[in-house]
């Protein structure tokens, strides 16, 4: 069983019976792709790795290595002309029980075009196992998009 967090301070254990019920109820995004179509799309290139780019709790080896214990060349970089924002009610909260009405902890954590270029943040850029990449989409990463951009940064 998964300990998770469903109010502020309350914690709830959560079956496979009742995990298999939230993810249900997560609707799917016009475009994006599922957990499933990556990790099959990622193991018909046959790739042995495969490259992450984080920018929230994963900016953190060590939270990287807890979901991904093969979590190689672990490094911070500058991105350009993207910023973060924290303002994006995520559905998957809802569905997971972690959200809080009540307080506005609904927003998740994205990455959106800056109006100025020279704006940025740091992320954090590395590879895990291919055979990990479903517990890194567990954790409650959002369905990915098709077509992702390939970021240029900087190291720091």
């Amino acid at each position: 069983m998964e300990v998770v967090r469903r109010r502020r301070g309350e914690k709830g254990e959560v079956g496979e019976e009742e995990k298999a019920r939230m993810a249900a109820a997560i609707p799917a995004v016009p475009g994006a792709m599922t957990a499933a179509e990556v990790v099959a799309r990622v193991a018909a290139s046959g790739a042995q790795h495969t490259g992450i780019v984080g920018f929230g709790s994963l900016l953190s080896a060590d939270s990287a290595a807890l979901t991904c214990p093969g979590v190689r060349n672990f490094r911070l970089g500058r991105v350009r002309g993207w910023r973060r924002v924290f303002g994006h009610p995520a559905h998957i909260f809802f569905a997971r029980g972690i959200a809080n009405p009540a307080t506005r902890e609904i927003a998740s954590l994205c990455a959106e075009p800056a109006p100025d270029p020279s704006q940025g943040f740091v992320m954090a850029a590395f590879e895990v196992p291919t055979s990990e990449l479903p517990a890194l989409l567990e954790r409650g990463a959002p369905p990915l998009p098709a077509v992702q951009p390939l970021l240029r940064y900087e190291t720091v």
